[in-house]
Formats: structure tokens, C-alpha cells, sequence
């Protein structure tokens, strides 16, 4: 969470300590002061936050717009409200119709939420949502013919007494579904850890207790005295909406371009005005840009530039071969130095000393060697395959094997233990290399903490395997490792390959394999 948006959650949680505050006071002394007036002031204030932090944290213009509807029914809610307690008539029409009005805000609100959220995951709009909304807004603002919402027994004109009806509960029964719609839907399509879940469910379950404590006919209602029902709709919806960008089961731009500039991923960001939004100060036009949408375009030996058209501008990264290339020579001037120490330890037998530490580290380099001659020799058949631009993509991804088994190996040498911290950055070269190709990857890793060397390199081969395995189909891919007495990693793959030392098993058409350190 960037600095500015933890200000923004403070201001709003003040603007609701504060009004809350007044509501009370007022109850048990009364103020001389408009405490309904100044609580307006304090919820428009929470909304416009609320409203300005959409426009900073949001690119796609479809899920700003929904946002901004539903905080614009907040506010008009809000503004309903408080017009009709300090300036209609009692017993007027207009202010029996401001009164119906609260509820067409409350199915507009929820509604829209909706609506962002299925936009979002499926790319069109949920006609559904929107007709049955129509639906009971018309059945709401009937009500004067019907009453199957509200039963007026003293005549429509006394509608200040009035009873609750089938059609009340059907209404609010449907904003529960919705909702929990909302809810359910970000879990499906969004991996989260367990304990970030109790943040919208606080909110979610906050609301029920509210609505059931609202028509329990409970006195003294503390929550009714803190909170008006236009209060309370504006701290679930705000309050479940930012706990749902936090938990990043919402996803949002909220300052990930500070992390691309900092990285070595060489990514950039146009929009549509032709203005970078995201630049890596890697002189990259716009002009380079929309060339390379249709073919890949060379910038420099070992370089080629990748673009693709957004909906609101172009995104475009830089692949780098190059150190892949100088890793090709590196490894056949590596297998000469081995020879010539082996002939060198030969000769000085009688060095005791430094024929003991030439032998360890000969003895090293030669299980570097062996453990990855096979990924050498594919790296040397796929540098004479064609096409190329294909062949190159998938020797990256072993050569990112080589380079970090070689530094685990060396590491490992050296210490009994290391951190899941060096297995992680492991696991991230070899997934930005497997993304490069077009592999989707998804990683879990568990907090930092030090495991056996063994279970390390044992770990990340087997990882490997099944990763060399999926290249043929640039399968999915999802990892979990796990740690508690030993290393653990779970590996769902899409059409990949059985692998005879990792037990697996397929359900409908996708591979689960299980490892365990401790084997």
C-alpha cells in the first residue's frame, strides 16, 4: 500500500470517527449545532476521497466510470437524506418520494459494484444486474400503489407510521445476494492468502449485524445512534472496496511503476496520448513502439523489443539475451579452466595444501557440470534450430536454470543451511524467463526462513523437470511451496508430462504433483 493511499484511509476513517461522535453526543445532550448537516459534510468529504482515489488508482476507464457511479449514489443519497430531515415538509409527497428515493440509491450502489466487478473478470457488461436492479427500483418507487414494501394502516398521507412487508425483505434480500455476489466473485477469480480474507468479511458481516439490528426493534439501538442507514451504506461499500484493493483481490494501479523503475524488467507504459506513462529511461519512442506490434523489432545484438496495444495506450518490455550469449561462451571457456585444473592437480600431487583445495573446488565445478549437461546440451541444439526468435526464448529459460543451480551449488558448498529468500530468487529468474516465452507462472512462498542445502537444490531440479516438461505447450503453470518440518512444493501444470520420481495425478487434463523435502 503506497503512502498516499494509507492517508486517504485515514482522512476517510476520520470523517466517520467524527461524524459517528456527533450522533452520539447529540444523543444524550443535544447540540445546538446541525449534527445531520455536519454528517453530511463529513460523508460527502469520505466519497469525494473516496472519488479521487478511483481516478488515481485506476487506468481502465470502464471500471473508473462504475466506481465513480457508485460513489456518485452515495453521495446523492447522503445529500437525499439530509435534504429531507432539515428542509421538505413532514407529510409531503416529495418527501415520501425522497424517502423511496434512499432505496433506489441503495440498489444503484450495490448494483454498480457489481457490475465493476464482473466487468472486470469477464470484459462486458452483466445485463442481468442491471435489469433485475430496474426491476426493483420500479417495484420500490410503486409503492404507493402496491404497499407490498411499505404498509401504511392510518392512510398514505401518515406514512410516518408504517409496517414492513414481504416486499421489503425481498428487496434488502436481494442487496445481501449481490453483495455476496461481489464477494464470492473476487475470491474465485483472485489466489489470496487466508488471513487477508477477515478484511471484507469484517465489512460484509458488519452490514448484516447492522441491517438485522436495525429491524429487531432493539432499544437503546446503539448502531442506529451512531450510524443513519446512508452512514452505514457508505462505510460498507468504501470500507469493502478498499479492503478489497488491499487485499489485492481487486486489482489496481496503486504505484506498481515505482517497483517497474526500480526492477530489471525493462518495462514501459504509453497512453493514449502518446505520453509515457511508466518509463524505464531506455529511449524507447512511440513510433518503435507501434512498429513492434505486429513484429518483434532488434534494437542492439541480443536485444528486441515487444509491444502490445492496450485498451487505453500501449505497453511494451525490452528482451535481453544478450547475458545468455556471453553465458554460452563463459560455460566453454568454464569446461576448458576444468580441464586444464584437472591437469594441473595431476602434476602437483605432492602441493598437499593446495592440491586439497583444488580438488574441492574441481570436485564442485564437475557436479555443476554433470547435474546440468542436459540443459547445455538442449541450449546448444535449440541455438541451432530455427526459427530463432523461439528457439532463443526456451534456451533462456535454461540458461536461468544453469546460472542459479550453478550459484546454489556453490553456495551450498559453503553452508549447510540457506534461506528460502535464495530459492525464491531462483524461482524468479526461471519464471521471468518462462513468462518471456508465454508461460503463465503463479508463485506462493512462505515466509523466510533456512532449510537444508539438500532440500534446496533438490527443490529447485525437480522444479526443472517438470518446467522443461511444459515447454512444449507453454503450459500454466501454479506453485505453492510450503514449509513446516521440511520443504514442500505443489505444482498444478496444464498438459504437461508425468515425471517418474514426483508423484502426480491428473484431473481433467491438468497435472498435480506433490514433492516433499524429506524424501
Amino acid at each position: 500500500m503506497s503512502k498516499t493511499t494509507r492517508i486517504v484511509i485515514g482522512s476517510m476513517l476520520c470523517f466517520v470517527s467524527v461524524s459517528a461522535m456527533l450522533h452520539m453526543i447529540s444523543y444524550f445532550h443535544p447540540l445546538k449545532l446541525r449534527v445531520s448537516v455536519l454528517s453530511c459534510i463529513c460523508y460527502s468529504g469520505m466519497i469525494m476521497l473516496f472519488m479521487v482515489d478511483v481516478l488515481r488508482r485506476f487506468i481502465r476507464k470502464d471500471i473508473k466510470r462504475l466506481l465513480l457511479l457508485c460513489s456518485c449514489f452515495l453521495l446523492i443519497w447522503v445529500l437525499i437524506r439530509t435534504i429531507k430531515y432539515e428542509a421538505m415538509p413532514t407529510h409531503a409527497l416529495m418527501t415520501r418520494y425522497a424517502w423511496y428515493s434512499y432505496y433506489l440509491c441503495h440498489l444503484g450502489t450495490v448494483c454498480t459494484l457489481a457490475l465493476a466487478i464482473y466487468r472486470l473478470y469477464h470484459h462486458k457488461y452483466g445485463l442481468p444486474f442491471i435489469v433485475s436492479t430496474l426491476v426493483m427500483i420500479v417495484f420500490v418507487m410503486t409503492n404507493d400503489f402496491h404497499q407490498l414494501i411499505f404498509r401504511f394502516p392510518q392512510g398514505i398521507h401518515s406514512f410516518n407510521d408504517y409496517t414492513y412487508q414481504l416486499g421489503y425483505y425481498m428487496v434488502m434480500g436481494f442487496i445481501l445476494v449481490v453483495l455476496l455476489y461481489s464477494f464470492l466473485a473476487t475470491l474465485k477469480m483472485q489466489k489470496i492468502h487466508q488471513e487477508k480474507i477477515i478484511y471484507p468479511i469484517i465489512f460484509l458481516l458488519f452490514g448484516i449485524l447492522y441491517c438485522l439490528s436495525y429491524i429487531s426493534g432493539v432499544n437503546p439501538n446503539y448502531f442506529k445512534m451512531l450510524f443513519r442507514p446512508a452512514d452505514i451504506a457508505c462505510v460498507i461499500y468504501i470500507g469493502l472496496m478498499e479492503s478489497l484493493l488491499t487485499t489485492h483481490l481487486f486489482p489496481a494501479n496503486d504505484h506498481y511503476h515505482t517497483l517497474i523503475r526500480q526492477s530489471s524488467l525493462h518495462i514501459g507504459l504509453f497512453n493514449e496520448q502518446g505520453e509515457k506513462v511508466i518509463d524505464p529511461r531506455d529511449g524507447i519512442s512511440l513510433s518503435m513502439v507501434k512498429e513492434a506490434l505486429d513484429n518483434t523489432l532488434p534494437l542492439k545484438q541480443g536485444c528486441f523489443l515487444h509491444s502490445k496495444a492496450l485498451e487505453s495506450g500501449y505497453a511494451y518490455y525490452i528482451e535481453d539475451v544478450s547475458e545468455l550469449i556471453d553465458m554460452r561462451k563463459k560455460l566453454y571457456r568454464l569446461k576448458e579452466t576444468l580441464e586444464n585444473q584437472q591437469a594441473m592437480l595431476e602434476k602437483e600431487n605432492n602441493i598437499a595444501i593446495k592440491s586439497k583445495a583444488l580438488a574441492k573446488k574441481t570436485q564442485i565445478y564437475d557436479a555443476i557440470s554433470k547435474e546440468t549437461i542436459k540443459q547445455r546440451e538442449k541450449i546448444a541444439r535449440l541455438l541451432e534450430t530455427e526459427p530463432f526468435d523461439q528457439t532463443i526464448l526456451q534456451a533462456a529459460i535454461l540458461g536461468a536454470y544453469i546460472k542459479r543451480y550453478a550459484h546454489l551449488r556453490l553456495t551450498a558448498s559453503q553452508y549447510e543451511s540457506l534461506s528460502t529468500m535464495t530459492l525464491h530468487l531462483a524461482f524468479l529468474e526461471s519464471i521471468a524467463a518462462m513468462e518471456a516465452y508465454g508461460m503463465q507462472v503463479h508463485l506462493t512462498m512462505p515466509k523466510e526462513t533456512f532449510v537444508t542445502s539438500k532440500q534446496v537444490l533438490a527443490c529447485y531440479a525437480v522444479f526443472e523437470e517438470i518446467v522443461e516438461a511444459a515447454l512444449p505447450l507453454k503450459a500454466t503453470m501454479m506453485m505453492i511451496i510450503t514449509y513446516k518440518k521440511h520443504l514442500m512444493m505443489q505444482i498444478e501444470a496444464a498438459h504437461s508430462a508425468h515425471i517418474a520420481h514426483v508423484p502426480c495425478h491428473e484431473e481433467e487434463g491438468i497435472l498435480y504433483y506433490k514433492w516433499e523435502g524429506c524424501l
